[in-house]
């Protein structure tokens, strides 16, 4: 079976209407935010991180960062 979607936004009453009247309804929400209003809000939501936390990060950063200098050297011999 084959399917026609289209894309209305929410305040565009017509357009709703319209679509509505040829039988398409509604298959999704769209939550559409700036990227610096959601990263705000994200940092926001996390807790603080305690220094053991953030140690424990920074050895994990210094082992991916050795992989990654181990496996380009395999990729360019």
């Amino acid at each position: 079976m084959a399917y026609v979607a289209t894309a209305a936004t929410s305040s565009s009453r017509d357009s709703n209407r319209f679509f509505a009247r040829l039988a398409m309804g509604p298959l999704a929400v769209l939550r559409v935010a700036p990227t610096h209003t959601v990263r705000q809000r994200l940092n926001a939501l996390r807790p603080a991180r305690s220094r053991v936390a953030q140690s424990s990060n920074r050895h994990i950063d210094k082992v991916l960062a050795a992989r990654r200098v181990r496996r380009g050297d395999r990729v360019s011999s």
